[in-house]
């Protein structure tokens, strides 16, 4: 069994904001993102445990928070029939991280990775979910 980490705005559900300051509301989440979506639905089915990762359970202003948790529940329970389990906190119990913003270092190294030993289940032609 393995523990994935998935990011939420702009890896599984599209990010609606466009500056933070700006346009941002607590209690709304975009529409999800079907290839990341059939990933989790499929780790899941597999046993698999999954987090949502997410600055946005870790808000300077706890008004942030209430908005936000409501909304992730109901947005999962939508999206997945269950509400995962979401968190700001890194685990090092992990086996992969997924997020659009994150650039793979080799460990140990500071090197960046120019390919990932993340394998997706999903992907058939060996080509999804390696970084560029």
């Amino acid at each position: 069994m393995a523990k994935h980490a998935v990011d939420l705005d702009g890896t599984l559900a599209e990010q609606y904001w466009k500056k933070y300051d700006e346009d941002y509301d607590p209690g709304k989440i975009g529409n999800p993102i079907s290839l990341m979506v059939d990933r989790v639905k499929y780790w899941l089915s597999i046993g698999d445990e999954v987090v949502i990762y997410t600055c946005r359970v870790n808000p300077t202003d706890p008004a942030f928070l209430a908005p936000f948790v409501e909304a992730f529940e109901k947005w999962s329970m939508e999206v997945f029939g269950k509400v995962l389990c979401v968190t700001a906190m890194k685990d090092p119990y992990v086996d992969d991280f997924w997020d659009d913003k994150a650039v793979r270092v080799v460990r140990n190294t500071g090197m960046i990775s120019n390919g990932s030993d993340v394998k997706d289940p999903l992907d058939k032609s060996d080509q999804m979910g390696k970084l560029m």
